[in-house]
């Protein structure tokens, strides 16, 4: 909710690794929310995050300090965004895809199953059409309550038997196993 407008559920995704807090405070923009000392980067520097909703733009700018084997895809990961934000203070964190507006806005990103801990703050991506309302608001409340859902699922079990006899005098056979991961099915880490 931004100055009271409620944001619809279509307009926004929390992310898993959420904390599962409720937050009232007023929002600070933080650039990209990259602390890269080793790029000489610091988006929080002069920027008094404590207490106050974190606002960040997804992935990375096109920076030639970035341009590593992993600098991109570590600076641009959301958990990293939301550990520096918590790290640097911050109550919650919303990430906008509104850093380089001439490109095409990004899907917001499917509540995949973690299994690392929580960010301790809410963090969500909200869509870019809410950066202007967001950067006029003067108080912003966010609450992130992500409930797992337990499925009853199968395993699979298979028996090919063979012809004639094997060793010891028993007929072979090939055994084929499978399960649903408990992640889920196609899911990163299933």
């Amino acid at each position: 909710m931004f100055s009271g407008e409620v944001v619809p559920a279509t307009d926004f995704a929390p992310l898993a690794f959420s904390g599962k807090k409720a937050v009232k405070a007023r929002p600070v923009r933080v650039g990209w929310g990259i602390v890269a000392p080793e790029a000489k980067l610091d988006d929080y520097k002069g920027v008094a995050a404590r207490g106050k909703v974190a606002v960040v733009h997804r992935f990375t700018p096109m920076r030639p300090e970035l341009d590593t084997a992993s600098g991109h895809r570590r600076y641009g990961d959301l958990e990293y965004k939301a550990f520096t934000a918590r790290q640097r203070g911050a109550a919650a964190l919303i990430v906008i895809d509104d850093g380089e507006t001439k490109n095409d806005e990004v899907a917001l990103p499917s509540l995949d199953p973690r299994t690392s801990a929580d960010a301790g703050i809410p963090a969500l991506v909200i869509k870019r059409a809410w950066a202007d309302k967001l950067s006029r608001a003067k108080l912003v409340e966010v609450q992130v309550e992500l409930v797992p859902t337990r499925t009853a699922t199968h395993n699979v079990l298979g028996v090919i038997r063979g012809k004639g006899a094997g060793s010891g005098g028993k007929r072979p056979a090939v055994v084929v196993g499978a399960h649903l991961d408990h992640l889920g099915v196609g899911k990163p880490g299933a």
